[in-house]
């Protein structure tokens, strides 16, 4: 994986009619649906993963719009607000709703919205694929929403996005890979945590079906545990086997399941390769490698080596011969 830093500054004058202001490309995979509107400034920097792009924003006051597009459908944005006072108006409302200091909303990419900058503007924001969501069993986000602003997972999450957006230094392949599923991971949180998933019993899910959430976003948290699963639903541990046990599975079994799912995930990820067994077992979960080895063998998933060749393999299988792309007698 290459991640791509990037910096832009765009102003346009008095000339320019409000709201058709546009933020050049930022990099090839990744530009801002953003128009700027009459004499307004924008400054913005940020680190670009792929499908994954962190950025920290100036704005001066004026007009501006989100102009989203349909194939920008499948990912979402994370937008909080540092400092100044934003007035946003959605859809075919003509009453806009403030957003300040402290404040954190999300939106799909596709959507559009006006909004009106009182007071300069500090924003950090963080836009990611959908499917983020789903593997944390989050339904997709279409329209514009605020979130909590006393979530637990914000300060934390604010401090690192706005650190990784703003450096100036090169991330190596194996770090950009970590510092893109770690943004996954807040932001799947925070995504939880708003969805009622700080498990209280007036959720619309059931407890099962938040267990299930909580260890599909924690499974690679060696601490996770039936007993810590429990005291973060405010169950007792009986309890909450009970509920497994309608569900015919245990919480060991299906913490466990979990934990090989994310470790042959990372096993057959051409970018770690060159990362040693421990760290996988580490960041899927397990104590050690042994225990890794011996989760794999008993889930009949083979050894950490077959896995990685077999990944190559059929890697090289869906790739056509350069040979046979080349070899004047093939055609």
């Amino acid at each position: 994986m290459v991640a791509t830093r990037f910096r832009a500054a765009s102003h346009y004058g008095q000339g320019a009619k409000a709201g058709s202001g546009q933020l050049p490309k930022l990099t090839p995979s990744y530009g801002l649906n953003l128009r700027l509107g009459r004499d307004q400034r924008c400054n913005v920097a940020g680190i670009d993963f792929g499908e994954t792009a962190v950025f920290a924003m100036h704005l001066s006051k004026g007009e501006t719009r989100i102009a989203g597009l349909n194939e920008l459908a499948d990912s979402f944005s994370l937008v909080f607000i540092v400092d100044g006072e934003l007035d946003l108006v959605s859809g075919s409302s003509d009453r806009p709703v403030r957003a300040e200091r402290g404040d954190i909303w999300t939106f799909s990419r596709a959507s559009c919205f006006d909004l009106a900058v009182t007071a300069e503007a500090q924003l950090v924001a963080v836009t990611l694929p959908v499917q983020v969501l789903q593997e944390f069993g989050i339904d997709e986000v279409h329209n514009l929403t605020a979130l909590d602003p006393n979530s637990t997972l914000l300060s934390p999450a604010l401090g690192f996005l706005r650190e990784i957006a703003v450096q100036d230094v090169e991330v190596p392949s194996v770090a950009a890979y970590f510092m893109e599923k770690l943004v996954h991971e807040m932001v799947g949180g925070i995504m939880l945590e708003n969805r009622g998933a700080r498990f209280t019993s007036s959720s619309r899910k059931g407890f099962f079906d938040q267990a299930m959430d909580y260890i599909a976003a924690t499974a690679g948290d060696s601490s996770l545990t039936p007993a810590t699963l429990a005291d973060e639903l405010s169950l007792s541990l009986r309890q909450l086997q009970r509920e497994f046990k309608r569900n015919d599975t245990s919480i060991a079994a299906v913490i466990l399941q979990r934990r090989i799912d994310l470790a042959v995930r990372l096993l057959k990820d051409p970018k770690l390769e060159v990362l040693p067994l421990e760290n996988i077992a580490e960041h899927s979960g397990f104590t050690s490698t042994v225990h890794l080895r011996r989760a794999l063998r008993e889930a009949q998933a083979g050894n950490p080596t077959e896995i990685r060749a077999s990944a190559g393999q059929q890697r090289r299988i869906k790739q056509p011969s350069r040979l046979a792309r080349t070899d004047p007698t093939t055609q």
